[in-house]
């Protein structure tokens, strides 16, 4: 987590900011393993919230994250599939903490974005559009037998319709069985869409 001071010596202000890595040449497997990190920072600060306004139900915000916070070279996976999972993963977990919001830096651009410069969506900016049609409402109680690998975002939406996010991490390809539970499809459309 990375501290920005701004102000006088009469007013200081204090803007949390969490971030996977500062290496351009971190393995995917280490950037995505900074999700659980960036998760358990906002479980130590959503708990200091309920100790020190016990009573009271607070709205809690990650203001600002992303994979890298260097500029130069350019981080691929700012826009690519990896980014992709390491923003479903990271939402995922914030989710799992009670984090209210969290805020990608930022929407767009070459080298930030979730859109390119000339407005090319990159495959991120599929995640957050999916999130806002299919990933708004409950979320039941749900396991994986491989959390670390394959993680599910399952969601029951307010008209009783069913979304699930499936986010696997591993550098393979995951089989999932038990598929008809998740959705029985007898006489139902599935719609099915992915980021690889």
């Amino acid at each position: 987590m990375r501290v920005l001071k701004s102000g006088t010596s009469k007013e200081s202000r204090r803007v949390l900011n969490n971030y996977a890595s500062g290496d351009l040449y971190d393995s995917n497997e280490h950037v995505l393993s900074r999700t659980e990190t960036i998760a358990n920072m906002a479980r130590d600060a959503v708990n200091a919230a309920k100790k020190y306004v016990p009573n009271k139900k607070l709205e809690m915000f990650l203001t600002e994250y992303n994979i890298k916070w260097v500029w130069d070279p350019v981080e691929l996976r700012h826009g690519n599939n990896i980014g992709a999972v390491f923003h479903a993963s990271t939402l995922r977990q914030l989710v799992d903490v009670g984090v209210s919001g969290a805020m990608v830096w930022h929407l767009k651009g070459h080298s930030y974005g979730v859109i390119e410069g000339d407005n090319t969506p990159r495959a991120p900016f599929n995640l957050f559009r999916w999130g806002t049609h299919y990933l708004t409402g409950n979320m039941p109680e749900n396991t994986s037998s491989d959390a670390k690998s394959l993680r599910l975002f399952p969601v029951i939406r307010a008209d009783g319709s069913r979304s699930l996010l499936l986010i696997n991490s591993a550098d393979r390809r995951v089989q999932i069985a038990g598929g008809n539970a998740l959705f029985p499809s007898q006489g139902k459309t599935i719609r099915a869409e992915r980021i690889d």
